[in-house]
This record gives structure tokens, C-alpha cells and sequence, in this order.
């Protein structure tokens, strides 16, 4: 059986989708956030579902996060960079900061609230950074910040396209069960 859900951020992180498969318990999801100046940052995760709360910090073995990409692109969603965070269980970025409440399903960031997300080992590789629900900046390998987000990043849950039309239809069924039984 296959489902899918769908967020939307407040003031940051702007879409997180999701699919899983119930019987295979690997679960992905998409996100992306937006900043101020129009630049954004695009990514996706996939982890083990049965794990109540997967992170990655630094370089090495994750725990629950199978594989996370991150992609950044101009204010003309022009690709700028895109990076391999986490392949096969093993992160390769020495600054990984990322958690995720997968009971939740929301970034929560590391023990302060904080995750970092992307590339700063050459010139041309960029990176966002900063703190849930406080500021975060996307920066470039001088850690010049091309683009921030002074409320941070706060997701809230909204259904997926086709969840809408179903329920759309179970109103529109209620709504004709109504009128047969006002006649």
C-alpha cells in the first residue's frame, strides 16, 4: 500500500512530501526551503521508518537516514550546487547537522535546534545553516550569506493533492446523503 503526504512551511522551509511503502518501512520525503531573497533550497530524505528520530552529524555512520541530497538554486531557480549529504547510511559532509522527528514529521534540528545542511569544502560549494524556528542563512564557501530567513524554520501539515480530492468527495456524498434525507 502507498501514501503520501505533503507539508507546507511557515516563514522557511516552504514543502516537504513524503511516500513510503507500509510494508517496506524506508520512507522518502522531499523539502525545500525558501528564503527572503527569493534564492532556494531543495533536498530529500530517505530513512528507516521505524526509527522514531533519525540524524546524521559529521562525517560517518547515520542514524536511520539511508540517503540526503541537497540542491540550491538562484532567485530564477537556476541551479546553483548540488550535493550527496548522506549515500547508503554514511555521511560524507564534516559539518552534517540534521534531525528528524519521524513520529512528528518535522526538522527538529540537533540538541540546540540547530542543523546544517550542504557543501563547504571548495570554492563554489554552498550550504544553509542556522536554527529551528530562529534565523538561517543560505552560504557560500567564504560564508558569505547569499540569502537568510529571519524566523527560521517552522513546518506545519497539509494533505497532499489527492487526500483533498477524497475528502472532497466524502463531503460532496455527505452533502447528497443530506438533501436525499431532507426529501
Amino acid at each position: 500500500m502507498k501514501f503520501t503526504n505533503a507539508w507546507i512551511g511557515l516563514m522557511g522551509c516552504a514543502l516537504v512530501s513524503a511516500s513510503f511503502s507500509a510494508d517496506a518501512g524506508i520512507i522518502t520525503q522531499g523539502f525545500i526551503w525558501a528564503g527572503e531573497a527569493g534564492y532556494t533550497v531543495e533536498g530529500g530524505i530517505s530513512y528507516d521508518g521505524a526509527i522514531p528520530i533519525v540524524s546524521g552529524f559529521g562525517v560517518g555512520p547515520t542514524t536511520g537516514i539511508q540517503d540526503l541530497t541537497v540542491s540550491f538554486y538562484d532567485p530564477g531557480h537556476n541551479l546553483l550546487f548540488s550535493v550527496v549529504d548522506v549515500s547508503g547510511g554514511v555521511s560524507s559532509y564534516d559539518y552534517l547537522s540534521f534531525t528528524f522527528d519521524t513520529l512528528q514529521q518535522q526538522i527538529v534540528g540537533d540538541l540546540n535546534g540547530m542543523f546544517d545542511l550542504g557543501r563547504n569544502s571548495f570554492p563554489g560549494d554552498l550550504y544553509i545553516a542556522g536554527a529551528i524556528g530562529g534565523a538561517s542563512d543560505i552560504f557560500d564557501f567564504d560564508t558569505n550569506s547569499l540569502d537568510s530567513i529571519a524566523n527560521g524554520t517552522v513546518l506545519s501539515v497539509i494533505p497532499e493533492p489527492s487526500t483533498l480530492a477524497l475528502f472532497a468527495i466524502g463531503l460532496a456524498g455527505l452533502a447528497s446523503r443530506e438533501r436525499k434525507t431532507a426529501l
